[in-house]
């Protein structure tokens, strides 16, 4: 019997000996093309019609992918993600463009930052590129990786995709997740991805205390705590005027900001769950700045600033240490 493994927890692939067993995605793909097959609709009986139905068949597989991973991600899209433009076009510059375009050279990316500032609302929003397959693995499936890698050489090789494998938390790889034997071969794997097989990795990282020789062979992207000016946006965004005259509102959102400077976006949004069901039309102007000051002084008891400040700086650092030249994923010489 096959041994089951899950793309983002739930996204099924059944592994079989000998990789035989076709994912839920390829069985999905092969049930319509076969429809459209046998309704007259598509005709790969000869090499040159195979291949000049590769852009249709690349679109059919790339939407049933889509759909089905639109039902267990978050769909993201540019426009609700705040304050992370600039992190936004420098993965799409040095490692998605390339890969479409074909001109440059694609990097491995890193997204370093403290929890809670965006790196997998970031990583999930590039799940839905259109022209990138970019698939998100958890590092608990390590176990399987090698079968998955398999698969993803065999749906590359069929469709010509560009290829992005997306691990979230990848410090779980050193932090006692996996067995060492497990962890020597994924990284072997990883180490090979780019060159061997030309697929590439974007992942994101919490903690910096993970091998340099490992970190040091991506692109490095830092995730900053929010700015002054961003936590100022996002408490408009997110806190209701209520009784609140438009001056008083807007005080109150600049005093909100600065006294949560330290706090990461999660942090932020936590705010309004203290006082949702408080809030009223018959407040009073008095009674609804209290309850927005009881939700601050909540959500600051189970914020650790201490540690959310270390990790900020940490990953900060990260982007000014030496890193391998831009090539591929071979190990650097040790000193």
């Amino acid at each position: 019997q096959p041994t089951a493994g899950r793309i983002s927890e739930s996204v099924e692939l059944r592994y079989g000996k000998g990789n035989s067993s076709p994912s839920e995605v390829e069985l999905a793909y092969e049930a319509v093309m076969t429809s459209l097959i046998l309704a007259g609709k598509t005709d790969l009986s000869t090499d040159e019609k195979v291949a000049k139905t590769l852009p249709f068949r690349r679109t059919l597989f790339m939407d049933i992918y889509q759909a089905m991973l639109k039902d267990l991600l978050p769909q993201v899209t540019k426009d609700q993600i705040f304050g992370m433009d600039n992190q936004i076009h420098e993965i799409d510059t040095d490692l998605y463009q390339p890969l479409i375009t074909g001109r440059g050279r694609p990097m491995n990316t890193l997204m370093v930052g403290a929890p809670g500032v965006g790196k997998n609302f970031v990583g999930d929003y590039f799940t839905t590129n259109p022209n990138v397959l970019t698939i998100p693995f958890p590092v608990k499936q390590l176990d399987n990786f090698a079968d998955f890698l398999l698969r993803l050489t065999r749906m590359k090789n069929a469709f010509g995709f560009p290829i992005v494998l997306y691990i979230g938390d990848i410090e779980d790889l050193f932090r006692g997740a996996v067995s060492h034997d497990t962890r020597a071969r994924a990284l072997n794997l990883l180490e090979r991805m780019q060159d061997t097989y030309g697929i590439y990795l974007l992942a994101t990282l919490n903690h910096s205390d993970i091998e340099a020789a490992f970190w040091r062979r991506f692109n490095i992207v830092y995730f900053p705590l929010p700015t002054a000016n961003q936590r100022r946006q996002l408490c408009a965004e997110i806190i209701p005027q209520g009784p609140l005259s438009n001056e008083q509102y807007l005080a109150m959102v600049a005093k909100l900001a600065d006294r949560m400077e330290g706090f990461n976006y999660d942090g932020i949004t936590n705010v309004p769950d203290f006082f949702h069901n408080r809030d009223g039309a018959d407040l009073t102007v008095g009674a609804y700045q209290q309850i927005i000051e009881e939700a601050l002084q909540k959500v600051r008891q189970q914020t650790n600033l201490n540690e959310l400040s270390i990790l900020d700086e940490a990953a900060r650092e990260m982007t000014h240490r030496p890193r391998r030249r831009p090539a591929g994923l071979t190990r650097p010489k040790e000193d």
